[in-house]
C-alpha cells in the first residue's frame, strides 16, 4: 500500500510515517520542511493520503487534497473532528473517508495500550486495513461520530488541559520552587504535579489550537464557577459548604473507589521501580533516560535519595531517579544486541562419550546472558585424548560488555557440569 503523509515532517506526522513503514507500506511525505516533499497535486497517485497538520490548517488542507483525489482513502490525524470530516465530504464518492484522533503524543514508543478514536465517515477496504493495523499494534480503538467526539473532547482534553495549565500558571505566579518541593511530596502528589509538567512540556501551539477549536466555553465557565464557589467557602470559613461541594462532586463522579484503585496501581508502580533500583545496587543494569532516550548500561553503585549512581566505562554517572526507567531483562538484552560490540571465544572439553551436538550447543547458549550463539567448530577423537573420549570445540559469539571472561568461565563450568574435562 502506498501512503502519502501530508505534514509528515512534523512531530505527529513523523510518528505516523514510521508507524506506516512498520506495517510494510510505502510512505512518502508532502511537507515544505521535508527534504524530498511530494506535491499535493500528486495526491491521487496514492492509496492513502493522511493529513497530519496543525488543527487550524487541517480543514483547508483536507479540502485541497479532497479536490485532487478520485479514489483511495483520505484520512486525517487531528484532535478535532467535525470540521475536518465536513471538509472530507467534498471528495468524490469513490474516495473513502476516515477521521482519526490518536489520544497520545509523539513521545510514545508504540500504540500498545494507547487509545485511537476513529470516525467511519465513508469506509471500505483501505480504511478497514488502516483500522486493523491499529488493532494489531495493540491500540484501544474507539469508534464515534464527529459531533460526539468533539463534545467529549471538550471535557477530556479541553477541561483537563485548561485546569493543568492553570495550575502551572498558579505555580508561576506564586514563584513556587517545584524542584525543591519534591522532597516534601508523597508519591500521589508528585504524580499529580508530574501531570502538570507533562502538559507544560508539550507544544503550546498544539494545546492552544485544541482550546481554540473545541466547544470549551461552557466547560471553562463550569470550572471557574466551581473554583470560585470553593474559594468563597474557604474565605468565609464555611467548612460545611466546602464539604458539600466535595460530596456533590463525588456523587456525580460515581465510582470513586475504582478511581482510587486505578490510581493506587499507578502509585505502586512508581514506588516499585524506586524499590527495584535500590535492590539493584551492585548489579549490572540498563537504564533509559525518559526524556532524551539515551541508554546507559553499567553497575548500580548506590541510590542516594533521588539520585542513582551508575558506574560505567570506568567513570561514575549520576542520574535523577525520576528521569530514568529500568529496562526489563528482555529490553536490556535487545539493546545490548543492537548497540554493543561482539567477540568470539573458543572453549573445548573432552567427554567420555559422543554427545548430541545440538544439545551441547543449546546448553552452552543458555549458560550466560552474554552468549549470543554457540557453534561446534571442531570434533576430535585422536591421540591427544584418552581412548573412547571425544573432544568438542565450541565457538561462542559474545556480547562484549565487559563480562566476556565471566561468560567464558561460566561456559567452562557448564561443560564440566556435563561431565567434560576442559582442554
Amino acid at each position: 500500500m502506498n501512503i502519502l503523509v501530508v505534514g509528515g515532517a512534523g512531530a505527529m506526522g513523523g510518528w505516523f510515517v514510521e508507524f506506516f513503514k512498520e506495517q510494510g507500506w510505502n510512505v512518502d511525505i508532502s511537507d515544505p520542511d521535508a527534504d524530498d516533499s511530494v506535491a499535493l497535486e500528486d495526491s491521487d497517485e496514492y492509496d492513502v493520503v493522511a493529513v497530519a497538520v496543525p488543527i487550524e490548517a487541517t480543514p483547508s488542507v483536507v479540502e485541497k487534497v479532497a479536490s485532487r483525489m478520485s479514489d483511495g482513502l483520505l484520512m486525517d490525524v487531528t484532535s478535532v473532528k467535525q470540521e475536518p470530516v465536513e471538509a472530507m465530504r467534498a471528495a468524490p464518492n469513490d474516495v473513502e473517508l476516515l477521521g482519526t484522533h490518536p489520544m497520545f503524543g509523539p513521545s510514545v514508543r508504540s500504540m500498545r495500550g494507547q487509545t485511537v478514536i476513529v470516525v467511519r465517515e465513508r469506509v471500505g477496504e483501505l480504511a478497514e486495513r488502516v483500522i486493523e493495523s491499529f488493532h494489531e499494534a495493540g491500540a484501544n480503538v474507539q469508534e464515534t461520530t464527529a459531533r460526539e467526539h468533539d463534545e467529549m473532547m471538550s471535557v477530556v482534553q479541553g477541561l483537563t488541559h485548561y485546569s493543568l495549565v492553570s495550575i502551572g500558571g498558579a505555580l508561576e505566579r506564586l514563584d513556587f520552587d517545584v524542584d525543591d518541593s519534591r522532597r516534601f511530596m508523597s508519591p500521589v502528589y508528585e504524580i499529580t504535579l508530574d501531570f502538570v509538567g507533562r502538559v507544560l512540556n508539550q507544544n503550546p501551539e498544539l494545546y492552544a489550537d485544541i482550546q481554540m477549536n473545541q466547544p470549551v466555553g461552557d466547560v471553562h465557565d463550569a470550572l471557574i464557577d466551581a473554583a470560585e464557589e470553593l474559594a468563597d467557602a474557604v474565605e468565609r470559613g464555611d467548612s460545611d459548604a466546602f464539604e458539600d461541594e466535595m460530596l456533590d462532586a463525588a456523587r456525580h463522579y460515581g465510582d470513586t473507589k475504582s478511581a482510587l484503585r486505578r490510581s493506587d496501581k499507578l502509585i505502586e508502580a512508581n514506588v516499585r521501580e524506586y524499590e527495584e533500583l535500590h535492590a539493584s545496587v551492585g548489579e549490572e543494569r540498563v537504564l533509559r533516560h525518559v526524556y532524551s532516550g539515551n541508554v546507559h548500561a553499567g553497575t548500580v553503585r548506590d541510590v542516594e535519595g533521588r539520585t542513582v549512581v551508575l558506574e560505567k566505562d570506568g567513570g561514575t554517572l549520576r542520574l535523577k531517579t525520576e528521569n530514568v526507567e529500568l529496562l526489563s531483562e528482555e529490553e536490556a538484552r535487545d539493546w545490548k544486541e543492537e548497540n554493543l560490540p561482539r567477540s568470539e571465544r573458543d572453549v573445548s572439553a573432552a567427554f567420555p562419550a559422543t554427545l548430541d551436538e545440538d544439545v551441547l550447543t543449546r546448553v552452552v547458549e543458555d549458560c550466560h546472558n552474554d552468549v549470543l550463539s554457540a557453534t561446534v567448530v571442531d570434533v576430535y577423537a585422536g591421540d591427544a585424548i584418552p581412548e573412547g573420549w571425544t573432544s568438542y570445540t565450541v565457538r561462542l559469539e559474545l556480547l562484549d560488555d565487559g563480562s566476556v571472561d565471566e561468560a567464558v568461565e561460566t561456559a567452562h563450568e557448564t561443560l564440566e557440569g556435563m561431565g567434560g574435562e576442559i582442554r
